[in-house]
């Protein structure tokens, strides 16, 4: 019997409508995410994590290369020092055009631009510097921005850059070569100019270390997660190699030994009996092999995003079930009993949903004068959830860490592959969610979906 009505009972398992916790750091700092705009710009694609690092560095840079022009010229105005101004204009001008360059996606001549005009004005200072005003020191960070930014794979530009700096060091201090006006600057000025210059560049230095550092970081923590996926997945192969040969091989000898039992069989009832088990290992085949093939689709195919009605997919997935045995004694309610949407995988989704749906079907427990299903959908803030509970057999609390693990049977007279709710679990995370599971044996099973809501693409 199918009705789909708001509910009229309630089980003590039933899903208190509490979200998980992950679900709130899925939003995103607004301020991070405004700077990242405003370095990468919206529509950027970039190639890696690394590159990403990298091209928010390079913004960085040039950001604190206009800072340092504005700071100058408010120093020099303070310190009645005029005449510089054109060369902080510049500063302020090639880092606004590499800024923009970065931002427009022309990564490779920004870096170009950047280093190379750097070097240039640190030596138009640092070669008039008679007064020893720290200025030297803007070469090691030049140094270090040429190795910051065209990295391990352009080492050789890194590498001559880097000389460049160095050249350019030895010449404008041994050399007497003074390219700006010789000015006299009191000792106050030289006090503030070099306390300023040594703060900036040290502070420059440390985000340029502390950017390599951090690549490096995630560089080895993503080659140690891809070698855990790996394990993981040679480990799983293993396991599935084994188990699948092993649940098709068994319903394939079945069938042998029954077309033996059939040629020699007189009677047409036996034969009725024997084609009816035929078909019943064929079937518990077909589901097999679609579970398999749902596992292989979740894995290969990306996610989309459309607008779902879910209650007409709910209908659809119970309609799927209906010749499932003993699907006629079982009452299942619908809640929200009107209809609704929501922007999400249909597909997956609804492999979900399947899974789950005849798990609790075909684990209700025929001893109770009313087996009952419920399948309640909640939306707060921008995530949905789902629960499905049953008033079924239930599951031993030794089982529930492990029953969504591949091949894994709660039951011992399970008739099931063991792939159901590992499929549950790979589909709902892939799709970005959390899956979980509340039961007491002998009273039922509670499995809650909960997953973010994707936006209008």
């Amino acid at each position: 019997m199918l009705t789909i009505t708001p509910t009229a009972f309630n089980f003590s398992l039933f899903y208190r409508g509490k979200f998980p916790l992950y679900l709130a750091g899925q939003k995103e700092d607004m301020l991070k995410t405004w700077f990242r705009n405003l370095v990468l710009g919206k529509n950027s694609t970039l190639l890696s994590e690394a590159e990403h690092k990298n091209v928010i560095l390079r913004g960085q840079l040039a950001l604190v290369g206009l800072s340092v022009g504005v700071s100058y010229i408010f120093i020099d105005h303070y310190n009645s020092i005029y005449g510089n101004e054109p060369y902080y204009f510049a500063t302020i001008a090639i880092s606004l055009l590499v800024f923009f360059l970065n931002r427009a996606g022309k990564h490779r001549i920004a870096s170009i631009i950047f280093v190379t005009l750097l070097n240039f004005i640190v030596f138009l200072f640092s070669a008039s510097d008679t007064y020893r005003s720290g200025v030297y020191i803007f070469f090691v960070v030049t140094g270090l921005t040429a190795f910051a930014l065209f990295g391990y794979k352009e080492r050789k530009m890194a590498i001559g850059f880097s000389a460049l700096s160095l050249a350019l060091f030895l010449y404008s201090y041994w050399g007497d070569h003074a390219i700006l006006p010789k000015r006299d600057f009191t000792e106050e000025y030289l006090q503030i100019n070099f306390t300023t210059n040594f703060i900036v560049a040290q502070i420059t230095s440390i985000a340029i270390v502390y950017f390599l550092i951090n690549v490096n970081f995630h560089s080895e923590k993503q080659i140690l997660e891809k070698n855990e996926e790996l394990a993981k997945a040679n480990a799983e192969l293993d396991r599935f190699v084994y188990s699948a040969s092993h649940d098709l091989r068994a319903p394939l000898s079945s069938i042998l030994g029954l077309v033996q039992v059939y040629d020699l069989s007189d009677s047409e009832g036996e034969k009725r009996e024997v084609v009816r088990l035929i078909r019943d290992r064929v079937n518990k085949m077909d589901d097999f092999i679609s579970e398999i093939l749902d596992y292989s689709k979740n894995a290969r195919l990306d996610i989309i995003h459309e607008t779902v009605n879910g209650q007409a997919l709910i209908n659809e997935v119970i309609e799927g079930l209906r010749y499932t045995k003993d699907f006629e004694n079982i009452r299942i309610e619908v809640d929200p009993h009107m209809e609704f949407t929501l922007r999400t995988d249909p597909k997956r989704l609804k492999v979900i949903l399947n899974n789950l749906l005849a798990n609790s079907i075909k684990y209700h427990d025929p001893a109770k004068e009313r087996p009952q299903i419920k399948i309640v959908f909640k939306k707060n803030d921008g995530f949905w959830s789902f629960c499905i509970q049953d008033n079924g057999v239930g599951i031993k609390a030794d089982h529930h860490s492990k029953i969504f693990e591949m091949f894994y049977r709660a039951h011992e007279n399970s008739e099931g592959s063991g792939l159901g709710l590992y499929i549950v679990k790979e589909v709902v995370e892939r799709m970005g969610g959390a899956v979980s599971v509340e039961s007491e044996y002998g009273k039922g099973a509670a499995f809650t979906v909960s997953f973010s809501e994707t936006k209008n693409q």
